[in-house]
Order: C-alpha cells, then structure tokens, then sequence
C-alpha cells in the first residue's frame, strides 16, 4: 500500500533528494516535490492561502504548505509518480492558474527547461527521467472538457474560486467559454456572472461589496449545457458587529444585553480598565458579572469584538446610583452628635443625612411608608429631619429619582431606636458586711444591684462624691472600707 504521508524531495540548485514527511515539510523553496500518485487519480488543485491543495478522486487530500510562498525565482515544482512508473511533471504559469501533467521521458530531458536544458534538476527529482510528451490537464473536476459540446458530458471546471480583500470581486479558473455564475448559498439570488476567458480565468465584479462574511456558491455551465456545483466561498468579514444593547441590574454587579451571537462582549471603565467579559450565546443574549458592584452611577463602556476581531462602536452605560442614608443626627440630651446604624437615641426628630445622585429627588421611607423627601444637593449630599417618632425600633429606606424620572433601587436598611424613658432606679443589696460605726457603713463583701433595664449602664458613687465605678453588670466588689 502507497504511503500519502511523506513526499520526495529534491533541491533544484544541488539535485540531492531526500524523503521528507508531509507534517515536517513547512515552505519548501526551489525544490521538486514528487508525490505517489497519478494524473488520473486527481480530482482537484486548489491554491490556500500559499498552501498547495491537492484533492484525490479517493477523497484523500495532501497539503503542501507555502508551496507558492517562495514566488516565480525561487518556485517550487510539483511532480506526479503512477502506479505503473511513470512521472509527470505539473506546469503552472502562477498560483492560480490551471495545472497542468507533461508526461516526462528521458529520451528529451532538455526539452524540460523549455528548451535550453535548464531542467536538468527533474533528472533528479524523478531518478533519472526527463522531457515532456502528452500532456493532461487536473483541475478540480480531475479533468479536463473536450471543448466539443457535441457529446459532452463532463462538467466543466470551476476551481480555486476566492473573494477579493475589498469583496468586491470574485475570480478563479474555470473551463474556457463557460458561464459562470455567483450567488447567495442561503437564498440562491444570482450576484453576478461572466464568461471564461480563453486562459481560462474569470472575474466576476459584485455591484454591492460583500464584507459581512457573506457564503456564496459558484457555478459554471459549459455550452453543452453541463452544470458544476463548487464548495460555497465566503466573502471577507469587515463589518463591525452593531454596538450592544446595555442594561444593569439593581445591585450594580451584573450588565446585560444583546448583541452579534458569537461575538465577545466587554465591559471598561472610564480609564479603559476591563471589568468583565462573555460570549454572546446563539440567541444573541449575555450577562457580564463584574467583580466589584458599581453603585455610585459609574459610567462604562461596552463593546462587542466579532470573530474576525471588528469591534463595535461602544455603547456607554451609566450603573445605578443607590442612595445610602449613613447617619442620624441627635440634638437631645446629655449625648448628642451624628450616630451610626443600629444606634438608639432619645431624639424623637432626628435628622437622617446620606448621599444619592445630585439634584435627584430623594423619598425617605419608615417601616416601609413614605414619610418625606428633599433634594441632593450638586455634591451629591442630603439630609432629612423626620416626623417626631414613637418610642421603640424603625427602620428607615431612601429612593432617589432623578431629573429623567428613572427611580433609583432602594437603598440599606437604616435602623434606629428611640428610647426616651428614663430606666428605673436600681435596687442595691449588701452581702456580708462587717457591721457599721458611728459615721457609716463598714462592707467587706459584694453589692448586687437589681431592677436594671436590660442593657443599660449603671454607675455609683461614695458620699455622693466622684463616680467610682460603672458597667453594664449586676455585681460588683468594693474593697473593705467605710462609705456614707
């Protein structure tokens, strides 16, 4: 059994040859590749790219890469070896132009250097045979049409049919005198169509350019009326995808969207620092989670990046602004001054202050009804004195709407406790006391104080005099002493 995997190869300047593996050949130049195969066995040569496409009538394929890479002054030779010895050697006038097998025998090996012996090198890439007899023509139907419509049968040749980079052109080889013709794959509407000139090349110019990644296919009827159907080409993509449709959610943490299915969406801040990205699913849905919430009305931009790697025009996306109440002001009282959530106070009005966007209108809620609002100031800064509340626990909420009408997500919860009852006075028993004198109270023991509000504070002291001690208990020691 033949083996497709490795090629022989031989330097046209030096002659010397060498078996060389199809994987490890990468741009071979001035050389003779010399494949196992026969003319007949071909179906199909294709230009990749610099890459040699050859495709057998087996469905096999051997790729030879950068094969045209080196150019005409150092290009590269491609000979066939059958099944029964014979060689043959490939013409080709350029990349894309038809391939066609010359028969080589040694009797004329000066005849294949076209005529003045300059290619002696096929005596080496071949051992020892040379010059043209018959020749074949392979294209990508493997074979060539008579030209004769009387009679024909064959289909003609459409092959190495490619779009230009500014898609607006598309060109090949195929059969001379053939009409071929270009359109849509999906909807089958004609773009345009040409008649194949004598060298067999044609150009088909598109009245509008394609450059989205169009899929067209290309046929050819020859004038027997022979119809061939090509692999679908498709045009270049240099359309950037639409700019995303843009939505947060109310905690700040997450942007979603719709946008070009497949494409990647990606989300900066102002300074163009990324700050999350995903891939659009086939419904042209995605969600970007970002790492750190953006609360305070973060402006952000976000673009779409397709596969060719066009990226969209962005589209800038504000985050919400969620307005905090931070404190509460007390002006009643021994203990006055700002306090923090979860505070309790004897301030039955007091004064709640936080921020939220400027110029916003902010609704104040307690326990969930709406109990005022006020303004934000430029700087962003507001405050609100309540209505005089009842003894016990509120939690309070703030909305901001802004100067559009859109609302704000409700902000933390702001937890505060009136208490303006004065606790009861405490009760005191004594444990073993020493016994009393004339001027006082002699204790060595312990005092116990009772009836106290829970978590409240206490403190004492001795002839009426300076605090002694104070806490948040229920007991305490004195030392051995007199006290009034």
């Amino acid at each position: 059994m033949r083996d497709l995997t490795a090629v022989m190869v031989t330097n046209k300047e030096t002659g010397q040859s060498s078996e060389v593996e199809l994987d490890a050949l990468d741009n071979p130049t001035n050389s003779v590749i010399t494949l196992s195969v026969g003319p007949e066995e071909i179906a199909s040569i294709d230009t990749v790219a610099d890459d040699l496409l050859v495709t057998l009538t087996s469905g096999e394929s051997i790729v030879i890469e950068g094969f045209f890479a080196p150019g005409d002054d150092q290009r590269n030779e491609l000979v066939l070896k059958d099944s029964s010895g014979i060689f043959w050697w490939g013409q080709y006038d350029s990349p894309w132009s038809e391939f066609s097998f010359a028969e080589i025998t040694v009797d004329e090996v000066a005849s294949a250097g076209a005529g003045d012996g300059s290619g002696w090198w096929l005596l080496a890439g071949i051992g020892g045979a040379a010059a043209v007899a018959g020749a074949v023509a392979v294209g990508s139907s493997g074979g060539s049409s008579s030209g004769d419509s009387a009679g024909d049968d064959v289909p003609p040749d459409v092959s190495r049919a490619s779009v230009s980079d500014t898609g607006d052109q598309v060109r090949g080889v195929a059969e001379p005198g053939s009409t071929v013709i270009v359109a849509y794959a999906t909807s089958g509407i004609e773009l345009g169509r040409a008649t194949v000139g004598d060298d067999g090349s044609y150009s088909i110019d598109l009245d509008e350019p394609l450059t989205n990644g169009e899929v067209m296919v290309v046929t050819a009827t020859d004038e027997a009326g022979n119809e061939y159907y090509r692999a679908t080409v498709t045009a270049p993509d240099m359309t950037a995808p639409d700019s995303p449709s843009v939505d947060f959610n109310d905690a700040g943490n997450e942007v979603s969207g719709t946008a070009e299915p497949g494409s990647v969406v990606t989300v900066t801040d102002g300074s163009g620092n990324e700050l999350g990205s995903a891939t659009v699913d086939d419904n042209g849905q995605y969600l970007v989670s970002l790492d750190e919430p953006l609360t305070n009305g973060e402006s952000v931009e976000v673009t779409s990046t397709d596969g060719a790697g066009n990226v969209s025009a962005p589209t800038t996306a504000t985050a919400p602004h969620i307005p905090t109440i931070d404190t509460a002001t007390d002006d009643t009282g021994s203990v006055t001054g700002d306090l923090p959530a979860g505070s309790s106070t004897d301030e039955t009005t007091p004064i709640l202050s936080g921020t939220a966007e400027a110029g916003s209108t902010v609704t104040v809620f307690q326990d969930g009804n709406e109990i005022g609002t006020t303004v934000a100031d430029t700087g962003g800064s507001w405050s609100f004195e309540t209505p005089a509340l009842s003894e016990g626990g509120h939690s309070f909420t703030a909305i901001a709407t802004n100067l559009a009408g859109d609302d704000s997500p409700v902000s933390t919860t702001f937890d505060l406790t009136v208490d303006t009852v004065a606790p009861s006075a405490p009760t005191l028993s004594l444990a073993n006391d020493t016994g009393t004198d004339g001027d006082g109270v002699t204790i060595d023991g312990t005092v116990t104080v009772g009836g106290l509000e829970p978590g409240a504070s206490w403190s004492y002291s001795t002839d009426g005099g300076a605090t002694w001690n104070e806490g948040a208990g229920n007991g305490f020691e004195l030392p051995a002493g007199e006290y009034a």
